[in-house]
């Protein structure tokens, strides 16, 4: 069995119904920071790579989306990219939307936004960081891990095409599959475990 410090709600995080239609290829769950507000956490986020990479996908007609507060304050955000500024619990929505999230971050605890987006349908693209790892164990097949690369252009390929080679999935399958495999994450389950 896998034990995380942190869990999702199931009952909020899930996989909505078979007509949601996937209209972001990407999305990036995570709030914006400034580098002069926190440097820790910017720097620990990737932010210097995780603009331009993103930038440079949505010129090359990726859709992507990011869920979070205070993006409307970075400047360097492409305008083909919209962001939501959204309740917790209204993320669900966008996340079902969602084919891909992505995390580029250096290192994390953890990253709930991982398990919420997975648990809405989303395969993963991300660094090997945070319990990254442990998800590609238990869903090899909706959990892209990427090495650390050289360059903003390296991560745009690779990601851009683990975008376009992935197939569809049956939406009924995937729920039973999801709620069995991400059981020991939700809060019902760790709490039963304290």
């Amino acid at each position: 069995a896998h034990y995380f410090p942190i869990g999702y709600d199931p009952e909020k995080f899930l996989l909505k119904n078979i007509e949601t239609q996937k209209i972001y290829d990407l999305v990036i769950p995570m709030k914006y920071v400034h580098k002069n507000l926190q440097e820790d956490y910017y720097n620990r986020k990737n932010y210097i790579t995780l603009i331009p990479v993103i930038n440079n996908l949505a010129k090359k007609g990726i859709k992507i989306c990011i869920v979070g507060k205070y993006w409307q304050e970075c400047d360097s955000l492409s305008k083909e990219i919209v962001y939501f500024d959204l309740e917790h619990d209204q993320t669900c929505d966008i996340y079902n939307q969602s084919k891909f999230s992505l995390c580029l971050s250096l290192n994390e605890g953890g990253f709930t936004g991982l398990l919420e987006t997975i648990a809405c349908g989303c395969n993963i693209i991300s660094h090997e960081v945070g319990f990254a790892n442990d998800l590609k164990l238990l869903l090899p097949e909706k959990v892209h891990l990427l090495k650390f690369l050289n360059s903003i252009d390296e991560y745009a390929l690779k990601i851009e095409k683990i975008i376009n080679e992935e197939t569809s999935y049956n939406l009924q399958k995937d729920n039973l599959y999801l709620s069995q495999k991400l059981d020991d994450f939700n809060f019902r389950s760790l709490s039963s475990k304290l």
